[in-house]
């Protein structure tokens, strides 16, 4: 028959578009659809509808695309897997930053922050340090809450906080990991116990 007409749904206007339609051999046809990148953290689909004509009849074939949204970012933070993914295809260092949340599940520099204001940990999906480059992510030489380096007085870290670090990633060695000094606690989940001696007075009517 004739055609095919291409028509996009009210979802893709905005971010796909036909860029060519070629006939080909045997009845054939080549449809290019161009996809825009998608800068919102949501993911978003759209329908392409494909026309043929012929005589007074026609039929219709709907192919649905989909795009998922940004991840890394401050509502969509990546898992540890994720930015252990994210790393292993970078050439060097992010040139944008990004977050990350995990569980601290071992801690270099003595167990502690230092005199140096940052701090190398390793974080992990499950809390616990696997030894395995493809589940640890390096949270190397970052610095405290704010942006700012740790100072004495600021609490410390420990093995099963969860942390939320924001900065530029990279690899080193194979092993994914913060770059050097670039690279923050954004937030803390500080595990606090807390014990209270009270009296119970019962006032009876």
């Amino acid at each position: 028959g004739d055609g095919p007409l291409v028509t996009i749904s009210d979802e893709g206007q905005g971010w796909l578009g036909v860029t060519s339609i070629v006939k080909g051999e045997e009845g054939t046809t080549d449809v290019t659809i161009h996809v825009a990148p998608n800068d919102g953290e949501k993911a978003r689909t759209a329908a392409v509808n494909f026309t043929s004509t012929s005589g007074s009849s026609s039929s219709t074939v709907s192919a649905t695309v989909s795009q998922m949204g940004l991840s890394g970012t401050l509502t969509n933070p990546f898992s540890v897997a994720d930015a252990i993914a994210y790393c292993q295809k970078l050439s060097g260092t992010s040139a944008n930053d990004f977050y990350v949340k995990g569980k601290i599940s071992q801690i270099v520099n003595n167990g502690e922050f230092g005199s140096y204001g940052n701090a190398t940990f390793w974080i992990s999906d499950d809390g616990n340090f696997n030894n395995d480059l493809n589940l640890d992510f390096e949270a190397y030489r970052v610095i405290w809450l704010g942006n700012k380096k740790w100072e004495d007085g600021n609490a410390q870290i420990a093995v099963g906080e969860e942390v939320l670090i924001c900065g530029k990633l990279t690899t080193y060695k194979g092993t994914a990991e913060t770059a050097q000094n670039a690279a923050y606690i954004y937030s803390i989940n500080i595990n606090i116990i807390l014990n209270f001696n009270y009296n119970v007075f019962a006032i009876f009517a």
